[in-house]
């Protein structure tokens, strides 16, 4: 008899596993580790699960079996995996030894692929110096689902793994999902039903089989939403929209606040326009007084000089202009006039234009 203890790991397998493949797969043997055990280990075991992670390093195994063989003892590494990694062996290598420095035991790692994804490492991993010679070989056991025959895992008798026929050979058809359906309904293992959905919209991913996927369980809804599995992936599929609408909520504060900011910047920039108008406009309007000021203090000098009786006129005139350029053409005429008759009429005739432009 073969004794295990199972020893579940997390994360680490997002790196190298699609998250459909992964959730799947952790269902199955989360569930059922028994029946998954018993497929490689006839007569296996399963006592108890174990949450752990390699205390000096980074990674976590997918699975991490202890096995009691003939009074020997060892462990047993699984992992997963959807695609070809040509680092394979180097992966396995590392978990293999972060294994045996953890529990002080020896480790046989084994590699299950999922689906087919061209040639895949075998073992032994080999590594060599230019001359030659070997400086390691690890060995380790590699499972294609793809290159198994259904019959291969019918045999085996084994309703917790009765969805994995859909990754064999020759499994993914709508016969093989109908028998996979029909047997654990049988074994009312109905907890199975989300997990063979999953696995079946991935290996059949036409959109005519995803249409038939879909009209083919939605009638086992009822029996379906009972499982402990679909609850999972229903409470699983929650946090992951809420998640992703916290982050969409958040993504939005910052583009608000990056709005905010962006609207500052320009009410300080418009502020700082209108000021240096402003500075402008006064500086412009003081130099157009003091000009102005300047020509009426011009006109007022001729006056006196030439024409001393029309300067009072001529001041009291001066203060209603508000154009200098008038005031100088009126200087430069009164500065002409040969008599004091004829500044005067000059004098009258500005007066008068301007009460007829007012």
């Amino acid at each position: 008899m073969i004794y295990f203890s199972y020893i579940e790991g997390s994360g680490v397998c997002h790196y190298y596993m699609s998250g459909s493949w992964d959730s799947s797969l952790k269902l199955l043997i989360n569930d059922n580790p028994q029946a998954f055990v018993n497929w490689l280990f006839e007569g296996a075991q399963v006592l108890k699960k174990l949450q752990t992670e390699f205390k000096m390093h980074t990674i976590v195994a997918d699975a991490l079996l202890e096995v009691s063989w003939y009074d020997e003892i060892f462990l047993l590494h699984i992992e997963f995996q959807s695609t070809s990694d040509p680092k394979m062996g180097e992966r396995l290598l590392e978990y293999n030894l972060a294994a045996h420095k953890e529990h002080k035991l020896d480790v046989l790692s084994i590699v299950i692929y999922l689906k087919s994804d061209g040639e895949v490492p075998q073992s032994p991993l080999l590594w060599q110096i230019p001359t030659g010679k070997e400086t390691l070989q690890f060995h380790y056991l590699v499972v294609e689902m793809a290159k198994l025959a259904t019959d291969q895992l019918r045999h085996e008798g084994l309703v917790g793994i009765l969805p994995l026929l859909l990754l064999t050979k020759d499994g993914a058809t709508h016969g093989v999902v109908d028998e996979v359906i029909a047997g654990l309904q049988e074994a009312k293992k109905y907890d199975l039903l989300p997990v063979t959905e999953l696995l079946a919209s991935l290996v059949l991913k036409d959109q005519v089989d995803q249409e038939w996927i879909k009209r083919r369980f939605a009638m086992l809804q009822d029996a379906l939403r009972e499982t402990p599995a679909y609850q999972r992936i229903l409470q699983e599929g929650r946090e992951e929209e809420r998640e992703a609408l916290q982050k969409e909520m958040q993504q939005q504060q910052v583009a608000l606040q990056q709005q905010q900011e962006v609207l500052q910047q320009q009410q300080v920039a418009l502020q700082k326009a209108l000021q240096q108008q402003q500075v402008a406009l006064q500086k412009a309007l003081q130099q157009q007084q003091e000009a102005l000021q300047k020509q009426r203090d011009i006109l007022l000098d001729l006056m006196f000089d030439r024409f001393p009786l029309l300067a009072r006129r001529a001041r009291d005139y001066a203060k209603s202009v508000g154009d200098p350029d008038k005031l100088l053409h009126l200087i430069v005429d009164i500065a002409k006039a040969p008599t004091a008759e004829d500044a005067e009429r000059i004098l009258q005739d500005a007066i008068k234009g301007d009460e007829e432009t007012h």
